[in-house]
């Protein structure tokens, strides 16, 4: 089999799931069917908030299907926006990828393969304008296909007014058609004093996000307060740690179910020449239906390895989760030792100056 890349979602999941905490805010900017929106509802719980943006009314349908069917309880904590973003508000058209809807965009881009293309009449908004009543917002997710430098500048003063965590893509081929290069994106975050990271755990400076960018072997990356270095120690922790490819292992593992059948069928058989042709084709037939049988147990047995493989990886998978919960309370507890720390750090300097205030007078 070729080599599974590894699934850079799940760690996205992981940052946000690292940063947020209940009753927190985040803005999912792509929603589609909700692969980062229901998990970052589990994440801020019924008393948070995400707002979910997506403009196919189709996707818009799905995910409501979807937070309905998984997670009812957190229906109140979930709004889903119906209109897309852009560094202006205005009427727009969306170039909708009929045969592959996640790639619609506000551009035509190099799609991974052949689709028909439709547009749609679209209401743009910024996301300055969507987050101006908030009181708070801790994370946004952004994957825009190319408009996410755009939408960025839309938000410049939510971003300089609240501070949050942002996941991004960034892909040469499609912000090129929005006319954005990776020097714009990387000026955009140091002008912010914001720290990027890629996925995979490398802090960038403007030099190296450039030159990462235009590799192109990588979309995915987050940017974080360069103030907070509490926040971004807790990020680099995450993105660095080491981890299972779970999507390599679960693609062995179908690729291992696909043959798990194998001589259960008797193939179909050529047509022989000759005057024996009745003998020899029923010698084979009872052959193969001889061998069907003998392979019986080995079968019964894939099966049964599989199943006991499939039950192992789950409880693997939760396992890991439940680590990474804990981690995630370990980290939350010793921040706020180290808080507390300063604190008492300086009460006792400002009770020395009181001290020495009383002592000269």
């Amino acid at each position: 089999m070729a080599s599974i890349p590894i699934d850079y979602e799940r760690i996205v999941q992981e940052v946000y799931e690292a940063v947020l905490h209940l009753g927190d805010t985040a803005v999912d900017v792509g929603a589609h069917l909700g692969r980062h929106t229901i998990p970052l509802a589990r994440c801020v719980g019924p008393a948070g908030r995400v707002l979910a943006v997506e403009p196919l009314p189709a996707c818009r349908e799905d995910l409501q299907r979807r937070l309905m069917n998984e997670c009812r309880e957190l229906l109140g904590a979930v709004q889903i926006v119906p209109f897309a973003l852009s560094d202006q508000a205005g009427a727009g058209k969306l170039v909708v990828a009929e045969d592959i809807l996640a790639h619609s965009g506000l551009r035509e881009t190099p799609y991974p393969v052949p689709t028909r293309i439709n547009h749609l009449a679209v209401q743009l908004e910024t996301l300055d304008e969507l987050c101006c009543e908030m009181d708070a917002l801790h994370y946004v997710k952004l994957d825009a296909e190319g408009a996410e430098l755009h939408i960025l500048r839309g938000g410049a003063a939510t971003l300089e007014r609240f501070r949050p965590v942002v996941g991004f893509e960034f892909g040469t081929f499609s912000n090129r058609e929005f006319g954005v290069e990776p020097a714009d994106m990387a000026r955009f975050w140091a002008e912010l004093d914001y720290h990027v990271y890629a996925i995979t755990g490398e802090q960038f400076g403007e030099a190296e996000f450039e030159c990462r960018a235009r590799v192109r072997d990588i979309w995915d990356y987050v940017a974080a307060p360069g103030e907070n270095g509490t926040l971004n120690r807790r990020i680099s922790r995450v993105l660095n740690r080491p981890r299972v490819n779970w999507l390599a292992v679960r693609a062995q593992l179908n690729h291992a179910n696909d043959h798990a059948e194998v001589g259960a069928d008797v193939p179909p058989l050529r047509r022989f020449r000759g005057p024996l042709w009745p003998v020899a084709r029923g010698m084979a037939r009872l052959f193969l239906l001889a061998a069907r049988l003998i392979t019986i147990p080995q079968r019964l047995f894939n099966h049964s390895l599989l199943f006991a493989l499939e039950q192992l990886i789950a409880d693997l998978e939760k396992t890991e989760r439940a680590c990474h919960q804990q981690d995630r309370h370990v980290q939350e507890m010793h921040d706020r030792l180290e808080a507390l720390e300063h604190e008492v750090a300086r009460l006792h300097e400002q009770r020395a100056d009181a001290f020495i205030a009383r002592r000269e007078s």
